[in-house]
């Protein structure tokens, strides 16, 4: 599970303004995006298990959610993570 020593939240900023630029204003409503402490790449779910099953089977160093995310909500989703690994869940951010 990642320790987020190197978390950079000014560069990942940027990256996720260059990322909802590409993909329009709407692009993260009802969506969860994962970020890697790389800043190699951003991961996007459409819902809310997609995003938990990501962050099961893989390390990230930021988790970006809509509250109302389809099926497993923001809320829910939050908790689980807090079960899971209690240093990503104080980097999750609605």
């Amino acid at each position: 599970m990642s320790q987020g020593t190197g978390f950079r939240p000014k560069q990942t900023e940027a990256l996720l303004s260059i990322y909802q630029g590409l993909l329009g204003p709407e692009s993260f409503r009802d969506k969860a995006v994962l970020v890697t402490e790389e800043l190699a790449s951003l991961a996007r779910a459409e819902n809310g298990e997609q995003a938990w099953q990501s962050v099961q089977s893989r390390s990230y160093d930021c988790v970006i959610a809509d509250l109302k995310l389809p099926g497993m909500s923001g809320k829910e989703l939050y908790e689980a993570i807090e079960n899971f690994d209690e240093n990503l869940a104080r980097r999750v951010v609605f």
